[in-house]
């Protein structure tokens, strides 16, 4: 990890001291970091804002980020920066309120219980992935124009499928498959 990017996150943790939870997201941060691991996960953690290391090169190895259960109302502008993500999991994030404009090259994405997100930024943010990425989306504002299908709708749809059920326009010259 750079010195830069190290002291970013040594200071973050460092503001929240009275917050054991930093202090575990700063050792799975540096443990992914040590020991190269694809996953991450700082999932159930409660965490109100999370670090701006996404940036370091020594994590943009990361396939897989579960930042699941956390309370951040954005999410950190360095996470663009992880070109190898494929399946990012936001699911009961219920205070996120908007999705970065950069898309990766997803999978999956969940989105479960995020309520806060505009759905036109959900849909901006969305237009800007893959149609071969699958989407989990209950209890979300996308999800509530959804109610005309009733108990037959999984939430679980490929952007392929989901936008042919919404109707929005979305150009695939733009896309590619993961």
């Amino acid at each position: 990890m750079t010195p830069m990017a190290m002291t970013t996150l040594n200071t973050w943790a460092a503001l929240h001291t009275s917050l054991p939870y930093y202090r575990i997201a700063q050792e799975r941060i540096l443990d992914c970091v040590m020991h190269h691991t694809s996953s991450l996960s700082l999932a159930s953690l409660q965490l109100p804002s999370l670090p701006d290391v996404f940036d370091d090169t020594t994590l943009e190895h990361i396939t897989e980020l579960d930042l699941s259960h956390n309370r951040c109302k954005m999410l950190p502008p360095t996470l663009s920066c992880l070109s190898s993500l494929c399946i990012l999991n936001l699911s009961y994030c219920s205070s996120l309120q908007e999705l970065p404009l950069h898309a990766w090259s997803l999978t999956h994405l969940d989105l479960t219980c995020c309520e806060h997100i505009s759905k036109q930024n959900m849909i901006s943010f969305l237009r800007e992935l893959p149609f071969s990425c699958t989407l989990s989306f209950s209890n979300t504002p996308l999800a509530y124009n959804f109610t005309e299908w009733g108990e037959s709708c999984s939430y679980n749809l490929s952007l392929r499928e989901l936008f042919q059920y919404q109707s929005i326009q979305y150009e695939t010259t733009k896309h590619y498959i993961c």
